[in-house]
């Protein structure tokens, strides 16, 4: 009669092979200082997506502003306010209720306010309004208007985190909008030459 495989692998006395104390910790400590460095590679990618999702969605909305403006004849008015870190995108519309006029804020899939990460700020805001005689509302909030003509007041916006940059410039006689990744200074002159076109 044949005995069971456990009792012969039991009865051999096979040497026992694994791991010491030392090798884990070897290990361990290998581990760790891997995750470490990932990790700060991590934060620092982390920090950049934030400041160019930030960017990207303030250059999506004033694109979007421009065409509505445009399409609805309306003047639309992109607010940057920089102690709420929130921008987003206004006009006026006419309620039939109560027979006045309000301020409504735009938000459909194509443009929605953004609200900027406490990591990030609006490092700088230059607008320059064509129509009102002078510099838009200046400290914590300015405006910068689009025009149903396809005019927009002259702007300049860097938004970052002290590392990562991105400026976005409008121009005042297409009111088209231009991305760079960097800071505004780099955006040179926002005027453009029709003629060229």
């Amino acid at each position: 009669m044949t005995e069971p495989i456990d009792k012969k692998c039991r009865d051999l006395h096979l040497p026992q092979e694994g791991f010491t104390l030392l090798e884990l910790l070897v290990v361990l400590v290998v581990l760790s200082v891997a995750t470490g460095l990932g990790g700060g590679l991590y934060v620092g990618t982390y920090q950049k997506l934030l400041v160019t999702r930030a960017a990207r969605g303030i250059y999506t909305m004033a694109q979007y502003a421009r065409v509505a403006a445009i399409e609805k004849q309306a003047s639309m008015r992109m607010v940057f306010d920089k102690e709420q870190k929130r921008v987003w995108l206004e006009t006026t519309q006419f309620n039939l209720r109560s027979e006045t006029s309000e301020q409504i804020v735009v938000s459909n899939p194509f443009c929605r306010p953004v609200q900027l990460a406490p990591q990030v700020d609006l490092e700088a805001v230059l607008v320059q309004a064509r129509r009102r005689g002078g510099d838009s509302e200046s400290g914590a909030r300015q405006t910068l208007t689009f025009y149903p003509d396809g005019t927009a007041d002259t702007a300049a916006i860097q938004i970052g985190n002290g590392v990562t940059h991105y400026s976005i410039g409008i121009s005042p006689s297409t009111g088209k909008a231009r991305f760079v990744k960097g800071e505004a200074k780099d955006l040179g002159s926002t005027t453009i030459d029709l003629d060229a076109q």
